[in-house]
């Protein structure tokens, strides 16, 4: 996104204190993000995450180095693990995910690979049924199985480990 707004470093840095003086659990992380890279330069988004991490982040996350050379330097330069995050055709030059390693990130996410096929798989439904035309009735998931994929059969046990017996029985 290029309409990207910077808050100012103190203000960033408060909110980074305060989600470590807040945390309870020491499995809960702390992802320090930081898009000045768009506006105010690589060696600006460098200096806040690592301040970031000097406040109590426990991951870096410089969004969008804009070059192969931005890239590679993102683990040299930061004072902790780095997370990256793959985004198709964005502002990064393409890399492989083995590749991502070499470089030295720790966390990689990759959120927009899934959404962009599901987004294109359902358009391209949709425009089919627009057309009178239906996905296979004989293929794909059974109703059960996608309710199963997305956790009904653990629900089921909680749901009835609170049900009174009479209840059961109706």
């Amino acid at each position: 996104m290029d309409d990207k707004e910077i808050i100012p470093l103190e203000a960033y840095l408060a909110k980074i204190r305060a989600a470590a003086a807040a945390r309870q659990d020491t499995d809960f992380k702390i992802i320090a993000r930081t898009d000045s890279n768009a506006m105010m330069g690589f060696d600006e988004a460098i200096h806040r995450v690592n301040a970031a991490l000097a406040a109590g982040a426990d991951i870096a996350f410089v969004e969008a180095p804009k070059t192969e050379e931005e890239l590679a330097a993102v683990c040299q330069r930061v004072n902790g693990p780095c997370l990256f995050n793959l985004v198709l055709r964005g502002k990064t030059p393409p890399v492989a995910v083995d590749g991502l390693k070499d470089l030295g990130f720790a966390v990689a996410i990759m959120p927009d690979v899934i959404w962009r096929e599901m987004l294109m798989r359902a358009e391209a439904v949709l425009a089919d049924l627009g057309q009178g035309k239906l996905p296979s009735q004989t293929e794909g998931l059974l109703v059960s199985e996608m309710f199963e994929r997305v956790g009904s059969k653990e629900w089921d046990q909680i749901r009835n480990a609170f049900v009174e017996p009479a209840q059961a029985a109706e």
